[in-house]
């Protein structure tokens, strides 16, 4: 209330119900107008028909009587007449007839849209996406294509789902969901830009028409496109697998909007798939202080905080998040995860698979239930969970883990087969490369671990940080016994790599294992140490000094190289 004398409270759903009550009133009021025209087009077919059935008669009348003078005629029609009469056909009914099967009117349409909700809630998709098919074109509106474009996903009828929200664009160019929908279906990046074009002309047509303004003041298309333009570039590049691009995209777009919570969650995402675990979880905090129950991507969020083993924020998180809602996937991946960090995995996957009766289609539980499966020892398991979460958003992340199964279950033409497809989808991806050079370093053929080595080394050219490139290559080369090489490699790599507290202890204990097939015993045990310090949990670094230690008292029978390493160094 203006005054401020009342204090008035209106919920979304009461505006939503008065808006509906309008929408029904509106086409109360149009309705006797369609009967009007209804009866009226009725009448003139009616009349026209009458016309041309009296114009039969007076044409019959002429026949007759010519017919009559004709002996030959006369036969024929004695035949004709002990032959049973043909049904006539009231054309007035017939007319009738057709009307009946008339597209829908905006009443019969609302209650189809209605009726396919009832369906969803139901889980009956096919028969919800059959009401929403039987409304015309001239009477669905863009919240109708936006529900056909989901039930279409939900289906798997992916073409039709693009053509939806292609739809859906076009009566509202800035639907940030239907750009997103449509970076998974497959649609090219042009027709979207189209699209999007094609709504907004329409849209400034419409307001120009009502609100009319001078031409000076006027912005251009591209001026208006170029925030749109920008978000579309960002999740193609995305689904090309370049998420360099994509993060360059995002960055961009902060920059003009500051502080938007969508754009920060795609850019910690995007920082997630790079592997830059530390810039993202700088900024999925950003995004709580923000807004505390944000709940889109905060299991990406906890995924960072698991691989940490960060038990006390990740408790936090998955309070916070019961707390906003507990009918998201997000909230029980969240909680999957602190689980595992108290050793229970069985309740991790029980928690998982209540992610997925929330959300069936929620590729990243399908995922992360695929990873445990394999920590468990069952890649049958896990072939079919990343198989799933591959088949409804693929992602390199997903054809990884799927490849990682196939190994293990000792699939070895599967995963090559697998590798080889996302070099046909991303040819010049690092991580592609890299995983097809994991993939064929697994085989006893020389030759095939020569094409791993030539794989892996372009994969390094492309992007000198990726570090699961680095490592296969060095295993490869130590393979052969060529230790000059995997110093030259992991000294390079730790220069050049984007390193943090869980990578350097790895890179430390491989080259203590360099250094000690080279009997190069007192760096052997330098790096050994420094990977002890940075990680006094790492067991490999551990297991690597001990060994290091008894193979040293064997040689010599004495520790005083330990001894001189150990006064020497400081960590």
């Amino acid at each position: 209330v203006a005054d401020g004398s009342e204090d008035v409270e209106m919920t979304l759903v009461d505006v939503a119900d008065s808006f509906e009550d309008s929408q029904d009133q509106r086409r109360e009021n149009v309705q006797p107008v369609n009967e009007y025209r209804h009866r009226y087009n009725t009448r003139q077919r009616k009349k026209k028909q009458d016309g041309i059935m009296e114009d039969n008669q007076n044409t019959n009348s002429m026949d007759q009587q010519h017919q009559k003078s004709d002996p030959k005629v006369k036969k024929h029609q004695k035949k004709v007449r002990k032959q049973p009469s043909k049904p006539t056909v009231d054309h007035a009914k017939a007319i009738d007839i057709s009307i009946d099967f008339a597209p829908l009117s905006i009443a019969e349409a609302n209650l189809s849209v209605k009726e396919s909700r009832c369906h969803v809630k139901l889980g009956n998709f096919l028969e919800a996406t059959s009401c929403l098919e039987k409304i015309g074109n001239e009477f669905k509106l863009f919240e109708t294509y936006m529900e056909m474009g989901k039930l279409y996903t939900l289906v798997g009828r992916r073409t039709n789902a693009a053509r939806a929200y292609m739809d859906a664009l076009r009566k509202m160019p800035y639907c940030i969901e239907a750009l997103e929908a449509l970076a998974t279906t497959g649609c090219k990046e042009v027709d979207v830009m189209e699209a999007i074009e094609q709504g907004i002309r329409a849209r400034s047509g419409a307001y120009q028409y009502v609100f009319p303004e001078p031409e000076t003041n006027a912005g251009t298309q591209s001026d208006l496109l170029m925030p749109v333009k920008e978000l579309v570039k960002a999740h193609f590049s995305a689904r090309r697998y370049d998420q360099a691009t994509a993060l360059e995209y995002f960055k961009s777009l902060h920059a003009e909007f500051p502080n938007n919570p969508h754009l920060m969650l795609n850019i910690a995402n995007t920082q997630c798939k790079l592997g830059d675990f530390s810039t993202a979880e700088a900024t999925f905090q950003s995004v709580r202080h923000l807004d505390i129950h944000t709940i889109d991507y905060m299991d990406r969020y906890a995924f960072i905080l698991h691989k940490r083993m960060d038990k006390n924020k990740l408790n936090s998180l998955s309070n916070d998040l019961l707390k906003t809602s507990d009918q998201r996937p997000e909230t029980w991946v969240c909680l999957a995860f602190l689980s595992d960090l108290y050793g229970s995995k069985e309740k991790s996957l029980m928690y998982l698979d209540k992610a997925l009766s929330i959300d069936s289609r929620h590729s990243f539980a399908h995922r992360i239930k695929g990873i445990f499966h394999i920590s468990e020892n069952r890649p049958e398991y896990a072939v079919m969970s990343f198989f799933r979460a591959n088949e409804i958003s693929k992602d390199l992340e997903s054809y990884e883990g799927l490849v990682e199964a196939y190994l293990a279950s000792e699939k070895y033409k599967e995963a090559v087969v697998t590798a080889k497809n996302v070099i046909s989808a991303a040819p010049n991806n690092a991580r592609a490369l890299a995983l097809l050079g994991i993939t064929l370093s697994r085989s006893s053929s020389r030759e095939a671990q020569k094409r791993a080595k030539r794989a892996l080394t372009k994969a390094l050219a492309l992007d000198s940080t990726d570090l699961r490139s680095l490592l296969a290559l060095v295993n490869l080369h130590l393979k052969d016994e060529e230790c000059d090489s995997c110093v030259e490699l992991l000294s390079r790599g730790m220069e050049s790599l984007r390193t943090n507290d869980q990578d350097l202890p790895l890179l430390h204990t491989k080259l203590g294992n360099v250094y000690t097939m080279k009997e190069d015993y007192e760096n052997a045990l330098k790096h050994y140490h420094s990977a002890i310090s940075l990680n006094p949990h790492d067991s490999d670094a551990h297991q690597g000094l001990e060994e290091l230690e008894k193979l040293m008292k064997s040689l010599n029978g004495d520790t005083s190289a330990i001894a001189q390493v150990d006064n020497s160094a400081d960590f």
